[in-house]
């Protein structure tokens, strides 16, 4: 049997199922005094800090309503997890029994309202199974197409090249919920910062100096969003060498090789903190420095949400969906305007995947992101830990600047 019939008939099972289970409420949200929650989170890492604008609107509206965030196996919770934004955070991990279970729990739970934005659609067999009365979720529009659109009761469409950011406050429209604040978060208490102080006595690190935070990595399901680590490297022997900048390298856990590789290209010996933090740690170190320099990733996204200056290099990405800009002025994307860019966008990954020069990456230079790094830090030169070296440097760097690729959206 073709595949293209296999899926279609198992959609056509799924459609007869959810008309069978799935039932809908008249009674209006408003007149629930404690309404219960239930909250897709099944996405990425930055994609979940640009969800907490949302999160934020749904607490401050219904301060007293239990919330729950249901998330996979890409570690998303870190961002809200301790934080009063929402009450109780299950993880759905892989395996059909552990599924079971958990929906069984969910089940027990009676949540009154479901919340899915556009990532939840791969819960969708929870959606189904749940008979949550009143489901909001995104569904089709101009730029997005979803499958199980007939799955929510209450349909929210997104607009063509509209924010992340937007995109979940839409929901909160859908919920009668008024906002003012659409800054994204990333909780992180206090208990972190010891940390943070340990890491940069035991590496002889002052405070007052330039501490540069660095990327070397990416995740590795998309790693055609990463910059040359050759040319990175030398972005960093640059700012070690000119403006005595002192290099952090940060990345997730496993990806020693990326590690090792970046190494290899960097002549000023750089510290090491991949590996040797998790994610809250590693945020409660980026506080401690003045500039980050990431790939398009949930590392810039923390780092921009904690307010560090960031430098983000953008290759195939949507940047209308996902650029830093929107949280401050501070942030510097990096780009270059290609007729074929941006190639990954809502309907999926298949051009970029099918692409076979990243031109969108590899003609960003080494004097594009130097040009960017320069500019943050000359809006900090009033800062101690900034120190101009000479008055020919900034005119090299006024020059260097003006073929800088800066897009705000």
């Amino acid at each position: 049997m073709p595949m293209k019939t296999i899926k279609l008939f198992k959609l056509n099972l799924i459609k007869l199922i959810a008309k069978l289970l799935l039932r809908n409420s008249s009674v209006p949200l408003q007149s629930l005094p404690l309404p219960k929650f239930l909250v897709y989170g099944n996405m990425g890492i930055g994609n979940m800090v640009m969800l907490t604008p949302f999160l934020k609107a749904l607490r401050a509206h219904y301060p007293q309503a239990f919330i729950t965030l249901l998330v996979g196996d890409r570690g998303s919770e870190a961002v809200v997890e301790d934080s009063n934004l929402v009450d109780k955070i299950i993880k759905m991990n892989r395996g059909i029994y552990n599924r079971l279970q958990k929906i069984m729990q969910l089940r027990n739970d009676h949540y009154d309202v479901l919340v899915s934005s556009f990532h939840g659609s791969a819960f969708y067999y929870v959606t189904m199974l749940l008979n949550i009365p009143r489901r909001y979720g995104h569904v089709s529009g101009p730029d997005w197409d979803n499958k199980y659109d007939f799955l929510y009761n209450i349909k929210v469409q997104m607009a063509e090249n509209e924010h992340e950011i937007d995109r979940g406050l839409r929901l909160a429209q859908a919920l009668g919920i008024d906002f003012q604040d659409k800054k994204p978060m990333f909780y992180l208490s206090e208990d972190y910062h010891p940390f943070a102080e340990k890491f940069l006595r035991e590496n002889q690190l002052q405070e007052s100096d330039l501490l540069v935070a660095v990327q070397a990595d990416t995740w590795r399901a998309q790693q055609w969003k990463r910059w040359s680590p050759q040319k990175l490297a030398r972005v960093c022997d640059y700012l070690a060498e000119k403006w005595s900048a002192k290099i952090i390298i940060f990345g997730a856990p496993g990806h020693q090789d990326e590690l090792q590789e970046f190494l290899d290209f960097m002549q000023h010996k750089p510290i090491v903190a991949l590996g040797k933090a998790t994610l809250k740690q590693s945020a409660a170190l980026l506080l401690k420095c003045t500039l980050a320099i990431c790939n398009d990733s949930g590392l810039m996204h923390i780092s921009a949400a904690l307010g560090v200056p960031t430098v983000a290099i953008y290759g195939p990405t949507d940047f209308y969906r996902t650029s830093l800009r929107r949280y401050g002025s501070q942030h510097v994307l990096v780009r270059k305007e290609v007729p074929c860019a941006p190639c990954f966008r809502m309907r999926g990954e298949d051009a970029v995947l099918n692409c076979a020069d990243r031109i969108c990456l590899n003609t960003i230079e080494i004097e594009d992101v130097i040009a960017a790094c320069e500019n943050v830090i000359g809006q900090t030169s009033k800062n101690s830990k900034v120190q101009v070296i000479e008055e020919k440097q900034v005119k090299q760097t006024r020059k260097i600047g003006k073929r800088l690729s800066d897009v705000s959206v």
